[in-house]
């Protein structure tokens, strides 16, 4: 079996040769996943009387399907990012 392309698609490509995952017939399909980290340093140092830290950490996906695009954050360990790409 080929792995389907995003210009093959009936809703029309995303990118060109861009790889599409897989979906099953009425369900959504995602075509294109980016992400950011940011590190943003705090004004003090803060603490919650167990840890202490200076930096919050902000991940940023976009996800994107034939289409429609939406984006959402968190906070946490700039990992999570690479969870998310795979």
């Amino acid at each position: 079996m080929m792995t389907p392309r995003a210009a093959d698609h009936p809703l029309g490509a995303a990118g060109d040769g861009e790889l599409l995952h897989t979906a099953v017939e009425g369900e959504p399909f995602v075509d294109r996943v980016e992400t950011a980290v940011y590190t943003v340093p705090t004004y003090t140092p803060e603490g919650d009387g167990a840890l202490a830290w200076d930096s919050t950490t902000m991940i940023v996906v976009q996800v994107s399907d034939g289409g429609a695009t939406g984006l959402g954050y968190t906070y946490g360990a700039a990992a999570a990012a690479q969870v998310v790409e795979r």
